[in-house]
């Protein structure tokens, strides 16, 4: 099953990998610096621009969903 766009994704090491290989202009820069200028810092990368004040909540989400996955996958 392909994964929905809406899809939590964690600003995490794989996802810095990959936009290594998107951007070599920013192959240079730390994980850190990679989440702080394509994900503002977060622990997930958003595709909605109009998240803005909600972002807490909905890093509480994605956690909980994200664990709630992991519990239901063998």
């Amino acid at each position: 099953m392909e994964t929905p766009w809406w899809h939590p994704t964690k600003t995490d090491r794989t996802w810095c990998a990959r936009l290594r290989k998107d951007y070599p202009d920013d192959a240079n820069l730390s994980d850190e610096s990679l989440r702080d200028k394509y994900a503002d810092g977060c622990n997930y990368a958003i595709t909605w621009d109009n998240l803005k004040d909600a972002y807490s909540n909905y890093e509480q989400l994605a956690n909980a969903y994200l664990k709630l996955l992991k519990k239901q996958t063998p």
